[in-house]
């Protein structure tokens, strides 16, 4: 166990160093071959508006890898405060769906919900991370840029969130690792990504006593299931 460990740090390191040092060479290289001699503008702009793309990048990649470690370690409960699912639910398609306009996210409410069966008690970022993680990850993996959000509740006091869609899907021999940190499946690798959103997905729902379950019939759907517990 102490060796898979190990083995397990090594490989993050290695990953994160090169996903972070990439955006980097290639923004040089670029800034190199553009100051060998004078260019003109709409050359600069085109350059420009690469680095830029690529900074952002750096930026979003740097954030998750912050969340990633910071769920590493428990966080003291004074941080966590009574929050209701349903709010993130809309805050994160509303910001999602402004970033990208092909997106469509659609949300499902179970009728028998009340307001106490939409509290859970945790930390407002984490939990809004890990929504909109999953909602962008329904949408970028269909086939049709849709993802179909479903609030339930189950018995013991659990609060069931569901995101599905329609695509690709996922291999049998990826279901095993698709939480791993930077591990993508070979079907996901021609669209964009770090391989870190479902891994800090993954340790957000565990630091609130919870859990992810993932279903998916490849070409056909994927459902990930959130599960939390209830604030009572």
């Amino acid at each position: 166990r102490i060796e898979a460990a190990f083995l397990a740090q090594r490989n993050f390191i290695a990953n994160a160093s090169h996903e972070l040092k990439t955006p980097f060479t290639v923004m040089a290289g670029e800034i190199e071959v553009t100051l060998l001699q004078n260019r003109d503008n709409q050359y600069y702009v085109k350059i420009l508006r690469s680095v830029l793309a690529g900074i952002k990048r750096f930026n979003k990649l740097s954030t998750q890898l912050l969340l990633l470690a910071q769920t590493s370690v428990e966080l003291p409960q004074k941080r966590f405060t009574v929050l209701r699912v349903d709010d993130f639910l809309w805050e994160a398609k509303k910001e999602l769906e402004e970033l990208h306009k092909e997106y469509l996210i659609e949300i499902l409410f179970d009728l028998h919900l009340t307001h106490d069966l939409l509290t859970i008690n945790g930390d407002e970022l984490l939990l809004k991370v890990l929504i909109m993680n999953l909602m962008d990850n329904g949408c970028k993996y269909s086939d049709n840029n849709r993802v179909q959000v479903t609030l339930t509740t189950l018995p013991g006091d659990i609060i069931s969130i569901e995101f599905l869609n329609s695509g690709d899907g996922i291999q049998p021999l990826d279901l095993e690792r698709i939480f791993d940190p930077f591990y993508r499946g070979k079907v996901n690798r021609k669209i964009s990504g770090f391989g870190v959103g479902l891994s800090l997905a993954d340790k957000i729902a565990k630091l609130h006593e919870g859990k992810i379950l993932v279903e998916s019939i490849p070409g056909q759907v994927t459902r990930f299931t959130v599960i939390l517990p209830v604030h009572i």
